[in-house]
């Protein structure tokens, strides 16, 4: 990596709750998903109050219709053959210089559809469909989330499993219909290279960038901070 990015003094975050890759994109996934699924113009669409959405299995307590948002990983590779780049932590700052490490990723998410009935699931499914292929606002989700730089392929959209079986964890009798939805995504973020390894989880593209010689190279690129949805 070249000697190219300064950031803002406040880019190195580590906290409680999203501490690295997989986490971020969890989060960013399950947002996403479920702002615009809840949204009012989607219930209108599907007919249901609200429909939970997480990351974690439905367990007992829970309800269906449930959707939970799973992500998996393809591809994980720095960006460069140095294994660490330097940079300044802001262009007017007095601060010294440290190290990160940009990383690339290739993966994909997983959206399981768990439902009571076979009407039920369909009628989901065919919303969700509507909302990630065809709607901009689901890709727009991704490119404003916080968490990580991801963006979404819709080209790679597709539903590669769908049953039904018997049992709930709460119910052991009731019908658990299940469908689940798959595209593909690609991104990148930066670790800060020290002890410990401190996650950096956005590159943002906000203008201009500058070299540590102070040339004006027409962008410049920041990292930023996480907000905290309380998952």
């Amino acid at each position: 990596m070249t000697n190219l990015y300064r950031y803002p003094d406040n880019v190195i975050k580590r906290g409680d709750r999203a501490v690295g890759y997989f986490t971020a994109c969890l989060r960013a996934g399950v947002d996403v998903t479920r702002k615009l699924l809840n949204s009012d113009e989607y219930k209108a669409v599907h007919g249901f109050d609200e429909i939970p959405v997480n990351m974690e299995y439905p367990m007992e307590g829970q309800r269906y219709p449930y959707v939970q948002v799973m992500y998996q990983n393809s591809k994980f590779y720095p960006a460069s053959l140095e294994e660490k780049g330097h940079y300044k932590p802001d262009v007017d700052s007095d601060s010294v210089a440290d190290y990160a490490s940009v990383y690339l990723f290739e993966g994909s998410y997983l959206i399981s559809i768990y439902s009571n009935t076979i009407l039920e699931r369909e009628t989901i499914a065919d919303c969700m469909i509507g909302m990630m292929g065809i709607d901009d606002a689901y890709r727009d989700g991704f490119y404003d989330t916080p968490y990580v730089n991801v963006t979404p392929n819709m080209h790679t959209l597709s539903s590669p499993t769908a049953n039904e079986s018997v049992g709930t964890p709460w119910d052991a009798d009731a019908l658990t219909c299940y469908r689940q939805l798959r595209f593909d995504v690609r991104g990148e973020f930066l670790y800060r290279v020290g002890t410990p390894v401190t996650y950096i989880e956005y590159i943002d593209i906000l203008g201009k960038l500058h070299d540590f010689s102070g040339k004006d190279t027409g962008e410049q690129i920041h990292a930023r901070l996480p907000v905290d949805s309380g998952e």
